[in-house]
């Protein structure tokens, strides 16, 4: 279970469960958004230092029967990333994969330009200034 997380002009809120990210408006005191990501369990999720993108990472299909106590990482369901923008109105976009292994933590980089995502042994560190 992840905190909640206060996006720095505090004007949002977000929130996780399962598949799908709440985005609360604090000043209006109720849900404005709710983030659709299907059939996934969710990881973990990292807001951007400037408020303006929630990182979500998550497996697609995955089930607790893969677990094992050393599971092999090409087992499990390949891990995806949400890069959503928590103002946008929009659908959440297309996931991109990540390399295989289990979920660990994400954050942002203070710049906001690199996104790290740990899991399995493993730490990614992704370019997402685009």
């Amino acid at each position: 279970f992840d905190p909640p997380q206060f996006t720095p002009d505090g004007k949002w809120m977000l929130t996780r469960l399962g598949g799908e990210v709440f985005v609360w408006d604090v000043a209006a005191d109720k849900l404005a958004r709710t983030i659709r990501l299907g059939d996934v369990s969710v990881g973990r999720f990292a807001l951007s230092p400037d408020g303006k993108r929630v990182a979500v990472i998550g497996l697609v299909g995955f089930s607790p029967a893969l677990l094992t106590r050393d599971p092999d990482p090409l087992d499990l369901p390949q891990p995806r990333l949400w890069l959503i923008d928590p103002a946008a109105e929009a659908a959440a976009p297309k996931p991109l994969a990540l390399p295989h292994g289990g979920l660990g933590g994400v954050a942002f980089h203070p710049d906001g330009k690199t996104l790290a995502v740990g899991g399995m042994g493993g730490v990614h560190l992704l370019d997402v200034s685009g």
